[in-house]
């Protein structure tokens, strides 16, 4: 595993804003932009960063990772795939939520997505769940750089 950044997006339209926000945090490490809209086999890609950061941009039923009543899997497929193999470190980012803006803590606490998602929950109960608005919160900032440098520096 390569100590780097995948910054993996699913709209082809928001990759660009994914990617600059992934830089102010992770700009003293390799970034690769990642684009996995649209791919068979999802749950099976393959990454070589150490770090994924999962961007999910904001729907109006404010799901991050789908269910099963949903009717595409695409976003939990892929984080679901990457968390059972194990290699790479994922954290979601819900973005472009209003209502989380300024954040204090890493994630808003009225999205119930992330109570009811098991992958959410674990990726929750490990401080890899983030909800923005279009920037990181300076308490998220602090955060992600310490775990970078934590997980990437050797």
């Amino acid at each position: 595993m390569e100590n780097s950044v995948a910054v993996v997006s699913f709209t082809e339209e928001n990759r660009e804003l994914h990617l600059n926000i992934a830089r102010t945090v992770a700009s003293a490490f390799p970034i690769h932009p990642t684009y996995v809209g649209g791919l068979n086999n999802i749950s099976n890609f393959e990454l070589n960063s150490k770090v994924c950061l999962v961007f999910v941009d904001k729907n109006d039923r404010h799901i991050i990772l789908e269910t099963d009543v949903d009717i595409s899997t695409t976003r939990s497929n892929f984080v679901e795939g990457q968390v059972k193999r194990g290699k790479a470190h994922v954290i979601v980012v819900y973005c472009q939520h209003k209502g989380s803006r300024d954040l204090t803590t890493l994630y808003n606490r009225n999205l119930g997505n992330i109570k009811q998602h098991a992958t959410l929950r674990q990726l929750q109960r490990q401080n890899r769940v983030l909800t923005i608005d279009k920037e990181f919160s300076p308490y998220q900032t602090d955060y992600l750089r310490m775990f970078l440098n934590e997980t990437l520096v050797e």
